[in-house]
């Protein structure tokens, strides 16, 4: 008697809801993997063993583009440093000596 194989395990990757094929199937078990434009949800194990990894579109950007975020305070601090020279300057005088005349 010729014993019976052992199942091949197999690793699927796909999309959440539509079950689309975001990678090529893979043998064994694998681990999950980052795809483009997804995000990863769940790992699902069936009786026999293979391994489905689930993800999600990621949301976009509006008009894909990511995002500015902090250039109000780079702004506002050259405008500060500017500020703080022009007083010291003014405080400091112009560096000549003053004539006896003009004391």
């Amino acid at each position: 008697m010729v014993p019976n194989p052992m199942p091949t395990v197999h690793t699927n990757y796909v999309e959440e809801g539509t079950n689309k094929v975001l990678a090529p199937q893979k043998s064994g078990a694998q681990a999950k993997m980052t795809i483009d434009g997804y995000v990863f949800v769940k790992t699902v194990k069936d009786d026999a063993g293979n391994v489905t990894h689930i993800y999600k579109k990621a949301a976009a950007s509006p008009k894909g583009k990511t995002p500015k975020t902090g250039d109000a305070f780079v702004g506002g601090s050259l405008a500060i440093g500017a500020f703080s020279a022009m007083l010291f300057a003014g405080t400091r005088g112009s560096g000549k000596k003053k004539s006896a005349a003009e004391e």
